[in-house]
């Protein structure tokens, strides 16, 4: 099985993915080959940082799938770790829902997304701090299309939820109570 967690950049997809991490260690998460450098002071363990060249071979090989350009960089989720059975989680753009359905028999696809573009651009400028002021506003181009994205395609989420000012801190505790039944069902 594998649970997919799609949102725009800053809406709090890395606190949620730590959480279901923490509270369900049957749970791994897959590695995706990348060419962006990791953020400073960021845990990225399901990244792996490849040149250019290096990510051309790992396409040519068949060793990624669901390639994906974000931002001028490159990611392609490696495939060589997937094993039969074993439940999995990631990140993926709207976009490449469709480029990994074959790979997984179960999927549970969650959105998650703000209540507001100026709660997004809080976030970016005043929380994560990583951002130059040209890539916080290529973001929130790119935000502004990913939130409507989500809401045209909502049928292809078992569930979105949508981030507000008051709930930041209860969002992942509402992603796992929504999970908690489908990963149990599917340990029985």
């Amino acid at each position: 099985m594998l649970i997919t967690i799609t949102g725009p950049s800053a809406v709090g997809k890395d606190f949620v993915k730590e959480a279901i991490l923490a509270t369900f260690p049957q749970v791994s998460e897959l590695v995706w080959a990348t060419t962006r450098a990791k953020r400073p002071g960021k845990r990225e363990m399901n990244r792996l940082s490849v040149t250019m060249q290096e990510f051309q071979q790992l396409e040519q090989a068949g060793r990624l799938a669901a390639i994906q350009e974000v931002y001028r960089e490159y990611y392609g989720l490696m495939v060589s770790g997937i094993v039969l059975g074993q439940t999995y989680l990631t990140e993926l753009h709207i976009a490449n829902i469709d480029a990994i359905t074959h790979l997984f028999y179960r999927m549970v696809r969650i959105a998650i997304i703000p209540d507001s573009i100026e709660l997004l651009e809080y976030r970016l400028r005043h929380i994560r701090k990583t951002e130059t002021a040209e890539k916080i506003a290529k973001r929130m181009s790119h935000a502004e299309q990913e939130i409507e994205q989500i809401k045209k395609s909502s049928e292809l989420f078992s569930r979105i939820f949508v981030v507000t000012e008051g709930n930041q801190n209860t969002i992942a505790q509402s992603v796992l109570g929504h999970l908690e039944t489908k990963i149990t069902r599917r340990l029985q």
